[in-house]
């Protein structure tokens, strides 16, 4: 992946070098292998992910315990 700087800057417009250092200061980036889950239920969420590659499968189960899947892929303007 490209680096940070040019990441935030390329794919959100951000100009501002504060915002740009206070935001790669709180990026981590991580690899998933297949398979591994990013999010599992019931987690609370105190992160915002981008999918920079690949597919990201969503499983969700209804009241009647019904599965539903979702398949997301990376947005093209995500290089």
């Amino acid at each position: 992946m490209k680096d940070l700087e040019t990441f935030y800057r390329e794919n959100f417009g951000i100009q501002s070098q504060n915002l740009l250092d206070w935001a790669i200061r709180h990026t981590t980036v991580r690899t998933l292998e297949k398979g591994e889950p990013l999010i599992h239920a019931g987690e609370p969420q105190r992160k915002l992910c981008f999918l920079c590659s690949g597919v990201l499968r969503g499983f969700s189960v209804d009241k009647k315990v019904r599965t539903q899947r979702s398949a997301l892929r990376r947005h093209p303007a995500m290089r």
